[in-house]
């Protein structure tokens, strides 16, 4: 049942009379005289409640003889609470996924408008769909070679060992004992604009913005329990990439990150830009209390936060090569 629907049919029985006349038609057909009798209502007000019934379809009305009968709609007593909430809203998820749908289908034209990738977007949930949707240019079932890996990468990216590096990354491709390399997934049903005819894929022409060095403070966020490893670096998606390779190799510093991300999978984690700064030459300074400040917004820190100690991402560095 659509939304508004429900919606009518609940504000129709949002009434203490209108429930009397529910009640007194599920015994069978009434005239108005009839139910105004048996209700002690005036059939000015039956004839107007009924009206409203009739609205929301949940009366019908017969004529015989000289009268006008009313009974309920048949079956209408016999919805279950729950589906009709449930039915009610689900017009809403589909808008919702729909909208989303739409969104991501724009992002893919604006990142690739004539097929090439001009730039790959900076938040890395919209990376992760671009990425995705460029892995549906894969065969299904075939074991590439490097080199075969990205002649195909080149025909919209001049850059193969960064989209290469990032599908490993994500688990999109995965690479056998031999070192082949096939798509692994997840799949995506969105597919990046037809990919242009090159001749040469070494020499085709781009206009690439490369991905923009972006300061600031960052975090990976555990989806499943809310618990973040809080982040500072001069460029973040140098960090993103070193964090990345940490935990896939099983040695990043942070021990109970380390062994969530082993227990629960890449998947239940998010890595995330919280807040960034102009690009210039002194940020420590500023880059630390730009991460302090959202340390003392996490507090309990032993709730909230993998790493209890504030210290700035630098010395995480030097401590994690020490």
């Amino acid at each position: 049942m659509p939304l508004q629907q429900t919606v009518t049919l609940f504000k129709a029985l949002a009434h203490s009379s209108r429930l009397r006349l529910v009640a007194a038609l599920s015994g069978g057909p009434r005239c108005v005289e009839e139910l105004s009798e048996q209700l002690g209502l005036a059939p000015s007000t039956i004839s107007h409640h009924l009206k409203t019934l009739a609205g929301a379809g949940l009366v019908t009305s017969n004529q015989v003889q000289y009268y006008t009968a009313y009974s309920l709609v048949d079956g209408v007593l016999d919805h279950d609470l729950g589906i009709l909430v449930a039915a009610g809203t689900a017009g809403d998820q589909m808008e919702f996924e729909l909208r989303a749908t739409h969104a991501r289908e724009q992002m893919l034209k604006e990142c690739a408008p004539d097929g090439r990738i001009v730039r790959l977007p900076a938040a890395m949930r919209r990376r992760e769909v671009l990425l995705e949707a460029f892995s549906a240019d894969l065969e299904p079932g075939r074991d590439y070679t490097t080199d075969e890996l990205d002649a195909v990468i080149r025909r919209r990216y001049p850059a193969p060992a960064v989209i290469r590096r990032q599908w490993l990354d994500w688990q999109l491709i995965a690479a056998d004992d031999d070192g082949l390399l096939h798509l692994h997934g997840p799949r995506t049903d969105l597919r990046l604009p037809p990919a242009p005819a090159v001749t040469d894929p070494e020499s085709a022409p781009f206009n690439i913005q490369a991905p923009a060095r972006v300061a600031g403070v960052y975090w990976i966020r555990n989806r499943r329990t809310g618990r973040v490893f809080l982040g500072a670096d001069h460029n973040v998606h140098a960090a993103f990439n070193r964090h990345r390779a940490r935990l896939f190799a099983g040695r990043h510093f942070c021990e109970a990150l380390q062994q969530d991300w082993l227990e629960m999978g890449p998947e239940a984690f998010d890595l995330e830009i919280v807040e960034t700064l102009p690009l210039g030459r002194d940020q420590e300074v500023e880059l630390a209390r730009l991460r302090s400040s959202w340390l003392a917004g996490l507090q309990p820190l032993d709730e909230h936060c993998y790493d209890m100690d504030p210290v700035a991402d630098g010395e995480e560095k030097r401590r994690a090569s020490s």
